[in-house]
């Protein structure tokens, strides 16, 4: 059992902190290339779920030495004792190791990490009421008018709602908020839009 750590949320280098055997030790390549819960300081190895291009699982994975450019290998158990080495040339067979999550909220990079973004390109009342105003700013009380983007663009002119919407796309996400997000780890927007922002429909806003 170890504890992942990692640089950064974008490096794919995780260093294994020992968790039973070692405990406080981090795990290494010994100089005859076998790999134990050697080192003080944390190692970095490159992580990736990849074999051969060929399939994707997230349960498995190979650690390469960065330094060697080798990955490590469990040997067979029926003949090297289950000891794991580096020497592996590709991150395939023996260089697969499962990995199980059994604390905290991620095994190693990359996994999806998404927000949201809505009210952006299709309006939601509740999360901006303050534009679910006539043209002269005055609150709509009528219950039925305006509940949702198609009766706001209904009742007002043209030009009215060509400039709200235009001042509401420019403003509610900006680029310093996408570099933000990026900044944060977040790998993945989701970000829902009407059928009108492709098929120009009367009286929305495309």
């Amino acid at each position: 059992v170890f504890t992942v750590e990692r640089k950064d949320f974008r490096s794919p280098a995780v260093a294994l902190r020992c968790m039973h055997e070692g405990q406080g030790y981090y795990v290494a390549v010994s100089r005859d290339g076998k790999v134990g819960c050697i080192s003080s300081s944390p190692v970095h190895f490159n992580y990736n779920r990849i074999d051969g291009q060929k399939w994707w699982d997230p349960a498995k994975g190979a650690f390469q030495d960065p330094s060697t450019e080798q990955y490590l290998r469990m040997e067979d158990p029926d003949h090297a004792k289950g000891e794991v080495t580096a020497i592996g040339v590709d991150p395939s067979g023996w260089q697969l190791f499962n990995v199980f999550l059994v604390g905290g909220y991620e095994t190693v990079y990359p996994l999806v990490r998404g927000v949201n973004l809505g009210n952006w390109f299709l309006l939601e009342r509740w999360m901006s009421a303050s534009l679910f105003v006539d043209e002269n700013g005055t609150e709509v009380t009528d219950s039925c008018k305006a509940i949702d983007e198609y009766g706001l663009m209904k009742m007002l002119p043209e030009q009215v709602r060509q400039e709200r919407m235009e001042k509401h796309w420019s403003s509610w996400i900006t680029e310093s908020d996408i570099e933000l997000l990026s900044n944060a780890g977040i790998n993945t927007v989701r970000v829902p839009f009407g059928y009108w922002m492709t098929h120009p429909r009367d009286p929305f806003i495309g």
